[in-house]
């Protein structure tokens, strides 16, 4: 029985460590989405001003 008892020990703990690490890696990865997010934002809306623009521009000259 203590044999059972060392491995649900064991288990726990790299259960334990197992949760740590997922969190941890959601963690990094929720910073790295925050980051892309604000270096594309202005990227975005400046691509969306321009095709406004560009949009504007060709329906007064009546191309589109």
């Amino acid at each position: 029985m203590s044999t059972f008892g060392g491995k649900w020990k064991t288990m726990k703990r790299n259960t334990a460590q197992l949760k740590e690490k997922l969190i941890q890696t959601g963690v990094e990865e929720i910073k790295k989405m925050a980051l892309i997010s604000s270096l594309l934002g202005p990227l975005l809306k400046t691509a969306a001003s321009l095709m406004g623009r560009l949009t504007a521009t060709l329906r007064v000259r009546k191309i589109i």
